[in-house]
């Protein structure tokens, strides 16, 4: 895997050509003199009227009435009243001894350094400052807590798979179908406010690194003491070659996707403040930022009617007012507490473009995790427990981590890949899609869990996707759960039509556009559909709709249980133009390849299946112009694999596939 070097952009796209010694050198000298690299952000420049400073670990202090919760003795919050300016924010600083040393200009906030020693000091300066008329609040700069849960909990441990999490949100069906529909797809920048990135691993060579602190986004700078951000980062944007971790959304829109690092400060001698995550947010929204992923909290906050706490809230508040077309993606508390929108922050506030994320159990989307905020403010959960992450100690591939978040950015990448595909979507709209085409979730949250494949398949289907019929299989206006998805067909398939001649299949070639054979598909309630696609030549469609699915073969007719089509164009109506075949279709042998994990599923059931089948009729042509079409023998034989859904034990596809499929259980 290639590494770079700390002086290259970080938006690399493979490697180079291999040259004689001597040409590299004169093309590395030629282009050092001739052109330098482009910058990640071109033409950007940070606004140095934005700045805060993070808090010196010696300074912390816990802060009174909420246990457990730290801010450093010297630094204060000071939110001013309209029409108060930054020459009354130095008065205030000056009459407590103090200067200002944090600028949030564009919400109107400062960050005041003062001489306090005790907390007890601090408070007394908070009221003072509190009492000015310029002064709307003033508070604590809490300390920011990055939601990864602890080492050691009372959690039971369990083996776990390290699938489960893309399993659960139909991750899989959502990728294979997403790269066969020739989506279009524009530039996508997500912003992280996190402890740092180790961006020089090898894991995120695919995508483009900025800084929102530097001219150009120039990324030099980055590092992660902590590891959390990176392990945070490669959930959403990680390319491991097909290996370990693979991120979210970089796998489906690649080198369209940008990080944009918004943490000021994140030296290890530094904690992150409520006034650095506020001014780390302003700078990845100017940077470009369309999605913000917040995987820290300032609380719990122990008294939600707190002034003090109330300060550290407003501050994100006012970033999401200023940003109404950004989605933030905020992490609830790693805490069993119940949400009520102001006892924590920025979890449990709601506006039309924030989304708070819980976490759930692995393989169990409606089985809230232990550690993790309940309450119907904790909109949508994804998986949270035993994540595999990038690993940020040297010499560690990956990592199984726990927390909330891990299961935020899950829903970051969701809302990018939606982004991508429709720049056009509001931040409200994006996280309408995400919340209105989820799965069922914990009944002690706001019973919603992610799923990737639904909030996608339903955009497309708005946006008039030409794989309306597969996507949309009973034309009800909303997009079908993802069943048989998509299958590559494989090479030496054939088909023949009497008086026409034979058609060959190639060996598949990972070539769509000069190879392109593949199936889509979708489970109904008692059967399943197929489409079998040639790029820029006809399609073949057989469906199955309430009938017992077999080995073997069964009827499929118009007036039968099920029917079989084969279209030269758009028009499936042999009257109006087009070619319709009725016939059998017999699935001569299969094989059961991969089986969903089993940890805490009532079903493992079949996920990967590979089919030999055999389609068999007649096909009626008319080109428009007939009174009766030609009608002609049909006879074709497939081989392909396909993806399916978990649809449970009893389904009529599910019964089949485990009593005559080779690696099934009743076979």
């Amino acid at each position: 895997m290639s590494r770079g070097n700390s002086s290259e952009w970080a938006t690399r796209r493979g490697p180079m050509s291999t040259f004689p010694r001597a040409t590299a050198a004169f093309a590395a000298v030629l282009l050092v003199a001739c052109s330098a690299p482009e910058p990640p952000l071109p033409g950007y420049v940070p606004d140095e009227t934005v700045d805060a400073v993070g808090a010196d670990e010696a300074m912390l202090r816990e802060v009174p009435g909420h246990p457990g919760r730290q801010a450093p003795v010297d630094l204060m919050i000071l939110l001013m009243a309209d029409g108060s300016s930054a020459e009354d924010a130095e008065r205030i600083a000056l009459a407590l001894d103090g200067q200002v040393v944090g600028h949030l200009g564009p919400i109107g906030a400062f960050q005041l350094r003062l001489p306090t020693t005790t907390m007890d000091e601090l408070a007394a300066a908070i009221a003072t400052a509190s009492a000015d008329p310029a002064v709307e609040g003033a508070g604590y700069d809490f300390v920011v807590e990055w939601r990864n849960c602890p080492e050691v909990s009372d959690v039971d441990v369990f083996e776990r798979p390290v699938s489960c999490p893309w399993e659960t949100a139909e991750y899989h069906q959502a990728l294979t179908a997403f790269s066969e529909l020739d989506v279009d797809l524009t530039d996508v920048s997500v912003g992280l406010i996190d402890s740092g990135l180790q961006w020089e691993n090898g894991e995120f060579d695919r995508v483009t690194v900025a800084s929102a602190h530097a001219v150009g986004g120039d990324p030099a700078g980055l590092a992660d003491g902590r590891g959390h951000g990176t392990r945070v980062a490669g959930i959403i944007a990680a390319d491991d070659e097909d290996w370990g971790v693979n991120g979210i959304a970089s796998r489906f829109v690649g080198d369209h996707l940008r990080l944009i690092w918004g943490l000021q400060g994140n030296r290890s001698s530094a904690s992150a403040t409520a006034s650095v995550a506020a001014g780390s947010a302003l700078a990845a929204t100017r940077a470009g930022a369309s999605v913000v992923n917040m995987s820290f909290g300032l609380g719990p906050f122990a008294s939600s009617a707190d002034v003090d706490a109330l300060a550290a809230r407003t501050l994100l508040e006012r970033i999401f007012e200023l940003n109404p077309n950004v989605l933030f993606v905020a992490a609830a508390a790693n805490e069993a507490m119940v949400l009520d929108g102001t006892n924590d922050a920025p979890a449990g506030i709601q506006a039309p473009n924030v989304i708070t994320v819980g976490s759930s159990m692995p393989c169990m989307p409606t089985e809230r995790a232990p550690l993790s905020a309940q309450g119907p403010r904790v909109e949508i959960v994804a998986q949270g427990e035993a994540i595999t992450v990038v690993g940020h100690t040297e010499g560690s591939a990956t990592e199984v981590q726990s927390g909330t978040s891990f299961a935020a950015p899950q829903v970051s990448s969701v809302a990018a890949i939606l982004r991508s595909i429709a720049p056009e979507l509001t931040a409200a709209e994006t996280r309408d899609y995400i919340l209105g085409n989820a799965l069922p979730g914990p009944s002690t949250t706001g019973g919603r869990a992610l799923s990737v494949a639904q909030p996608i398949l339903q955009l497309l289907l708005d946006r008039g996707t030409p794989f309306a019929e597969e996507v949309d299989g009973d034309a009800d206006g909303l997009a079908d759960r993802p069943g048989i998805v998509v299958g590559r067909l494989c090479g030496g398939s054939t088909y023949s039509v009497e008086g026409f001649g034979d058609f060959v299949y190639e060996t598949a070639s990972l070539d769509l556009e000069a190879n392109g054979y593949l199936v889509t598909g979708h489970a109904l309630e008692s059967g399943f559909g197929m489409t079998l696609i040639r790029r820029g030549s006809d399609s073949f469609t057989a469906v199955c709709e309430d009938c017992a699915f077999d080995l073997g073969s069964f009827p499929l007719s118009e007036e039968g249980p099920g029917r079989v089509t084969w279209s030269m164009g758009p028009d499936t109506d042999p009257d109006a133009g087009g070619t319709v075949l009725t016939g059998t279709w017999s699935i001569d042998e299969c094989t059961i390849v991969d089986r969903f994990a089993s940890f805490l599923a009532a079903y493992d059931g079949p996920q990967n299946v590979l089919v030999r089948s055999t389609l068999a009729g007649t096909l009626e042509v008319n080109d428009g112009t007939m009174d009766e079409g030609i009608v002609v023998p049909f006879q074709g034989t497939f081989e392909l694999p396909f993806i399916a859904e978990p649809l449970g034990e009893d389904h009529p596809l599910t019964r089949t596939l485990e009593r005559r499929c080779e690696g099934g259980r009743d076979r």
